[in-house]
């Protein structure tokens, strides 16, 4: 059952943002002696990594406890307990930072993370959340079952193009922060005031951690990080979707089409990492110094360059998902006048 939350109040926002910042920021430097002290480093052993020194991992740990800290209280103080959305986010995403944890000290195979990470992608489905349309929602069971299924795949695409784009200092929480931020405002349009508060403590756990990890990073994220980003929006960008769908009274897939752009730069990043491997006959699974800030590299930008280039780029998409997600909007509000 989904909470109450009242209507839109900057300063309540504003709290969740500056909650979930500063627990962020506070907590990266115990979780970095942490991750020493357990052995969760990053060693430069091939040329794909893009530091020539030995750093922590595991910074994701900060992230989720604040996230988790800030939709709690979010929820306790703004709304009436926790939800199937909260649900869906708060225990998936506790389940995925241990596997990525795992992962950080252990180094799991390609294969077992990808198991792990199908198995997590049902728990938005068990509590209800898939992409769906009101055309989905009238069809029959094969409908219904093709909806779930595309959930599915969502989900676990959207964990590994952040794991993906993982590769230089401050680009995957960098594109967090923009497209939770670009989440929130097309959840706060819509007024479903639940999912932007949710949508905005993720938007400042990601801006806490940025200063530990831009170049040269102090701390990466590492695969609980970057596998709990990308389930949290995947999951918010799937609540999204159902929310702007119920909103505009779509009988399509247009309303997904403000997601695909928000999600433009990872997504794409995914396809042509795995056409490129297919291509060449390679594993999908394994990893190749091709993305695409590698090439960016290639041609001679500096790191911090490349960053800015490709977060400029995400910031183009962001802000056209946006747009979308407001013509629609709009067109829907004026036809009901």
């Amino acid at each position: 059952m989904a909470c109450v939350m009242p209507e839109f109040c900057f300063m309540h926002t504003f709290t969740v943002f500056v909650l979930s910042f500063a627990l962020t920021f506070c907590s990266v430097l115990p979780v970095k002696k942490t991750a020493f002290s357990v052995g969760a480093l990053d060693v430069p052993k091939d040329k794909r990594r893009m530091h020539r020194e030995t750093v922590a991992r595991g910074g994701g740990l900060s992230i989720f406890f604040a996230f988790l800290a800030a939709s709690l209280f979010a929820l306790t103080e703004y709304g009436g307990g926790i939800s199937t959305l909260g649900g869906a986010l708060l225990s998936g995403g506790a389940i995925i930072v241990g596997v990525g944890l795992c992962d950080d000290v252990l180094r799991l195979s390609a294969k077992v993370k990808l198991l792990c990470q199908a198995s997590v992608a049902f728990i938005p489905v068990a509590f209800g959340l898939n992409i769906r349309s009101p055309l989905l929602s009238e069809g029959g069971a094969l409908f219904r079952i093709a909806s779930y299924a595309f959930t599915l795949l969502f989900t676990v695409l959207l964990m590994n193009a952040l794991n993906f784009i993982d590769g230089l200092d401050g680009l995957a929480a960098g594109f967090s922060f923009l497209a939770s931020l670009s989440l929130f405002v097309c959840n706060t349009l819509s007024k479903n005031y639940e999912n932007a508060f949710f949508c905005i403590a993720l938007c400042g756990s990601a801006l806490g951690f940025l200063p530990y990890n831009r170049h040269k990073a102090k701390i990466f994220m590492g695969d609980c990080g970057s596998l709990f980003f990308g389930y949290s929006l995947a999951t918010l960008g799937i609540a999204t979707l159902s929310s702007v769908s119920t909103e505009t009274g779509q009988n399509s897939f247009l309303p997904l089409l403000p997601l695909l752009l928000i999600f433009a730069y990872p997504l794409c990043d995914l396809f042509f990492a795995v056409a490129r491997r297919l291509y060449n006959r390679q594993s999908i699974f394994s990893p190749d110094a091709r993305h695409f800030h590698h090439r960016l590299i290639a041609r001679g930008f500096s790191h911090t360059e490349s960053v800015r280039i490709l977060l400029c780029a995400a910031s183009l998409f962001c802000a056209l998902g946006v747009l979308v997600c407001i013509l629609f909007l709009y067109f829907s509000w004026n036809s009901t006048r």
